[in-house]
């Protein structure tokens, strides 16, 4: 059963309708590349009405871009193979008077004989998206440039960290050696002392060997004392408290 010519009618209007009021960019052109029928939304994005398209080719319409479309156009009638994501970058006479991002997908429109007529094109303007895009690549780039720049400064600080902690190390090993080495001289010194008392109305031998005793008991601990004194040196730097002053934040 075929449909009524009200039916046919309406179906065509509702199909007009849909074309004009489409939110991307559309147009129909033949072999010759001339504008055979376009939407609104194309006519704004080209800046010129309907009337400036129809019957016009595609460089009288878009002059400063016709060379990055015709190629494409051209290619699809001689494959007969459609051509999608094609990127168009360039101006319009459209609002902003600006270089601007288009995407365009272009399909063949054949007789019934198979041999392409015209070209189907639906255009979207992806400005904005291009736009976000360079500005998230140029944020991650100095995002990682940062991570870079913090990531250095973190590996100096943990290398000053290893250098105080075997001055630390260091330092609390000669202070342990000065002290257990102090502690049996101080006992050799005390002896000797009370050796040289004891023996100063005896044997003038004895003197002189208590004193020799109480007199290396303390040469020895000259050194030892330098030792405590390293270990303190090295427990007590000032500059230890500058390990934060490289990192900026």
């Amino acid at each position: 059963m075929r449909p009524s010519v009200n039916e046919a009618s309406s179906d065509e209007l509702e199909l007009v309708h849909l074309y004009e009021q489409a939110p991307i960019g559309l147009c129909v052109t033949d072999r010759q590349h001339r504008y055979v029928r376009i939407n609104r939304r194309l006519c704004e994005i080209n800046g010129k009405s309907r009337e400036e398209h129809i019957g016009h080719t595609i460089h009288e319409v878009l002059p400063d871009i016709a060379n990055q479309i015709v190629p494409m156009f051209q290619r699809v009638i001689d494959s007969g193979e459609p051509v999608r994501g094609h990127e168009v970058r360039g101006e319009t006479a459209g609002p902003g008077g600006e270089a601007r991002v288009f995407l365009g997908d272009h399909y063949p429109l054949r007789s019934e004989g198979g041999r392409v007529l015209y070209v189907h094109t639906m255009v979207q303007d992806i400005t904005a998206q291009r736009r976000a895009e360079a500005f998230l690549k140029e944020t991650n780039e100095e995002l990682e440039a940062r991570v870079t720049q913090r990531t250095a400064e973190l590996e100096s600080l943990s290398a000053q960290f290893v250098h105080i902690a075997r001055r630390t190390a260091m330092g609390e090993l000669v202070g342990s050696i000065a002290h257990e080495l102090n502690q049996p001289l101080s006992a050799i010194l005390a002896n000797a002392e009370a050796a040289l008392r004891f023996m100063e109305a005896g044997n003038p031998t004895y003197r002189r060997s208590a004193r020799f005793s109480k007199t290396s008991s303390r040469t020895i601990r000259v050194p030892v004392r330098s030792f405590g004194g390293y270990a303190r040196c090295y427990r007590s730097r000032p500059d230890r408290g500058n390990a934060f002053s490289s990192m900026s934040w």
